[in-house]
């Protein structure tokens, strides 16, 4: 039996059941009823029974948090109209980028507010809030975030962007977060204040106090791209570090002073001004996960020295663990939760029975260098499971860039910072060293990123995470003195990982695959050919949304799709209309896959300098960039810009038909001047056997007219045209395409109010099943080679007018 304390198990055993709750979703009494059987299953080992009674004592505690509140009287969530919500502000505030966020309480319901700008309330303050009450949604798709758990794992039920935010009473209620909180914004201010390389400063308001407004989109891709990222905000390291320091510091203190030092142990006294120091530091900071479980495996270490006893680091990380689930089970499936207890028990396993080097300065130096090393791939290899799982990237320059930001930035950098922070006399030089250091280290970071790999992968199977956990174990294992069965685990851990390697590489499905993707208020269809080829018709685009990353939001999530699909390359890019929300997004799909082929319309007439035509509502909004510098970056980058030729194109045994715009008997598609920009839609039909998917762009009546007098035949699927709205899906459109289903892509609670309803019954009159991704997610249709189609949604429908997953053969 490996020397593992209690709580650790305690700790995987709680896990097991929280997961198994998500999985199973029994009532809380069903687990109650197991826990009690367990207890009394008298012949079973005793631990065996103890670990069952707290993995179903989780479970039911799961149960009893998991039901989402109501939401308050009178409000109706999910809507287009503004809210009005009195609250009080709870938890720590979160600095954002340009905003602040937090927690408010509005009766039993916990709202996750964000606000433009710094905090205008602190925790403990009844406010009134402005703004739309939503669900925590998300883009629902494959490998997309699921919003709904990060809320969770905030402690949220809804979410709400405020337009305008009241103080109501100041300080109605006691919140241990308040003077930290006030605390945190001073010296966040201070820092501020202190100038310096401006790059510099906001990495030591980012690590002393947790402040990353000030962060840039370069500095987060390069210390990304680098490996460090988790550097860029207050880490469990740092509390280490700022709990190691006053702690190094007292006891050299309390040592030099005799009448303390003469009677009470300067290490024990030490230890106890350390740990409410730690608790301090924790609440200014907003109490992160990673943050908290350092803090209680710091208090288990100082209690021990208190007391004259040592602790065993994993029965700190196990009660640190086991804190965590019980505030907030969802907690489990957080990647911060996952990632942070990975490392930490990954270093505890790694330092296991290493013997201290001796001999000269120069080789004790050398070998702390290679055990950092050493180090630093093992907790890249542990965790990259879990980055691949959740980000579909794992970076291999951490390796080195732990190097460099664990001396500089943790180890010099932050203690400097935290002692110039809180001494306003003083604080001034060691400052400006800290801001000049931090300034130095970022430089060597954005220098270093280009040259690391960060490698793009699939999300990993279920076989492959039990594989990749079974070796870690093994290694734990070894390293803990068993000697014959982890060698066993290891190599079937390795043949599985390997078959599962060899069956995924460049596995081509025998179907054809059409997923229209939840990108919001906008278009996007991913289109898998049964050869391997991949072509994305539109990507999305949010204009007018705010920041640039804002607007690119949709093409990042057509991004997170084929990293979960294991794609790296886009042979095809078809943009229907240049209108924002179906091309911009195109620059973050280019930003991660090459992209071989741009087709859209020729134009009918010679562009205007910005690509568009003069008083054409194609103007990008909200500076959004127009069309054209979004197709000539992507032919800067190697992209062939195409006009398709009207009629068929052929992959493989399916058929591309190019429908429309037609203008002048010209042969390739060209756009009609005096037609309008949605009317010049790029129409596409992709067919195999009797059975094809239409996808109309947002051609209009005028527009269809003309596709159905052009003799536009039936679909087995149809992309409504233009989101559903009420100048579209004509009566003479439906009856010529005659389809089973329909699918609308469409923004939650759009602004437009689509999709009409009269459009909707106008399609389900004519026996179509109507699919909308504001409802149902992702919506994934394939054709294999017989012409038999299969439908399927991400999400479970919210009406009864789809019965789910189906296939059927063509009529």
């Amino acid at each position: 039996m490996w020397p593992w304390v209690r709580l650790s198990w305690w700790a995987i055993a709680a896990v097991i059941g929280v997961v198994g709750a998500d999985r199973l979703a029994a009532p809380a009494w069903a687990w109650l009823v197991l826990a009690a059987l367990a207890a009394l299953a008298r012949p079973a080992p005793r631990t065996a029974r103890l670990m069952v009674i707290v993995a179903a004592l989780a479970a039911a505690w799961t149960a009893i948090r998991s039901p989402v509140a109501a939401p308050p009287p009178g409000v109706i969530v999910d809507d287009r109209d503004v809210d009005v919500l009195d609250g009080v502000v709870v938890g720590p505030l979160t600095a954002l980028a340009g905003a602040t966020g937090a927690i408010v309480e509005v009766g039993d319901a916990a709202v996750w507010v964000t606000i433009d700008g710094p905090p205008r309330a602190w925790p403990g303050d009844r406010v009134r809030v402005v703004g739309r009450l939503f669900r925590p949604r998300g883009y629902r798709n494959p490998g997309g975030v699921d919003r709904a758990a990060v809320a969770r794992n905030r402690g949220a039920d809804y979410e709400l962007h405020a337009l305008g935010l009241t103080v109501v009473e100041a300080a109605a209620r006691w919140s241990p977060w308040r003077a930290p909180a006030r605390l945190a914004a001073r010296l966040s201010t201070r820092i501020a204040d202190a100038g310096g390389d401006p790059v510099g400063n906001a990495l030591v308001r980012a690590i002393v106090v947790g402040d990353r407004s000030a962060l840039d989109d370069g500095t987060d891709d390069a210390w990304r791209a680098a490996g460090v990222y988790h550097a860029l905000s207050v880490s469990g390291l740092h509390l280490a570090v700022v709990a190691l320091f006053a702690f190094a510091a007292l006891t050299w203190l309390f040592a030099w002073i005799p009448a303390i030092g003469g009677r009470i142990a300067p290490r024990r006294l030490a230890a106890l001004v350390s740990l409410p120091l730690a608790i301090g530091y924790t609440l200014v900071t907003g109490g992160q996960v990673a943050t908290v479980r350092a803090l209680v495996v710091v208090a288990v270490m100082l209690v021990g020295a208190w007391s004259d006893r040592r602790a065993a680091i994993t029965d700190a990380l196990g009660l640190a663990a086991l804190i965590a689930i019980g505030d907030r089970p969802s907690v489990v499936f957080d990647p911060s939760f996952q990632l942070s207890f990975a490392a930490a028990l990954t270093l505890v396993v790694a330092g296991r029975g290493r013997a201290p080097t001796i001999g000269r300065w120069w080789r004790r130096a050398a070998a702390a260098i290679g055990g950092a090393i050493r180090t630093s791939w093992i907790v890249t290899l542990t965790t990259a499971p879990i980055t691949a799982w959740h980000f579909g990237q794992v970076s291999l320059g951490g390796v080195v860039g732990n190097l460099i930001v664990g001396p500089a930035l943790e180890l010099c950098a932050l203690p400097i910072a935290v002692v110039g922070a809180i001494t306003p006399g003083l604080g001034g030089p060691l400052l400006d060293l800290a801001i000049a250091v931090a300034g130095l280290t970022a430089r060597a970071i954005a220098a270093l990123a280009p040259l690391t790999p960060t490698l793009e992968v699939r999300a990993p199977t279920g076989l492959e995470l039990a594989a990749a956990l079974a070796l870690a174990l093994a290694w734990a294992a070894a390293r803990y003195g068993a000697r014959r069965w982890p060698l066993a685990l290891a190599v079937i851990a390795a043949v599985a990982l390997c078959g599962s390697w060899y069956a995924h590489r460049g596995h081509r499905h025998p179907t054809l695959t059409v997923t229209f993707l939840d990108v919001g208020q906008g278009d996007a269809a991913l289109i898998e050919f049964p050869d391997g080829a991949v072509w994305l018709v539109d990507a999305g685009g949010a204009p007018g949304a705010g920041p640039v990353a804002a607007q690119l939001a949709p093409g990042r999530a057509v991004v997170a799709v084929l990293r979960a699909r294991g794609i790296r390359r886009i042979d095809v890019a078809i943009v229907s209309h240049p209108h924002p929300d179906h091309y911009l997004g195109l620059l973050a799909v280019a930003a991660a896959v090459p992209i071989g082929e741009l087709w859209d319309a020729a134009d009918g007439e010679p562009p205007t300098l910005d690509g568009v035509r003069d008083g054409d509502p194609a103007a990008p909004r909200g500076g959004a960039r127009s069309y054209q510098a979004v197709a000539e970056a992507l032919v800067v980058a190697g992209t062939r810009r195409i006009h398709p030729a009207l009629g068929v194109h052929r992959q493989g045994d399916v058929v591309v038909e190019v429908l429309a715009p037609r203008y002048d008997g010209r042969a390739e598609a060209t756009t009609d001047p005096v037609a309008s920009v949605n009317d010049n839609s790029l129409v596409v039909r992709i067919g195999r056997g009797a059975s094809s998917v239409l996808l109309l762009g947002d051609v209009e009546a005028e527009g269809e007219e003309a596709l159905v007098a052009a003799g536009l035949g039936a679909a087995t699927v149809v992309k409504a045209p233009h989101h559903g709205s009420p100048t579209s899906s004509s009566p003479a459109l439906i009856a010529a395409t005659r389809p089973r289903w329909v699918v609308m892509s469409l923004g939650r609670a759009n602004r437009f109010r689509f999709p009409s309803p009269a459009v909707v019954a106008r399609w389900r009159a004519a026996d179509a099943t109507v699919l909308r991704t504001d409802l149902h997610g992702a919506v994934t249709v394939t054709l294999d080679r017989r012409g038999g189609v299969g439908v399927s949604t991400f999400d479970a429908p919210a009406d009864e007018t789809w019965a789910g997953p189906r296939v059927i053969m063509p009529r």
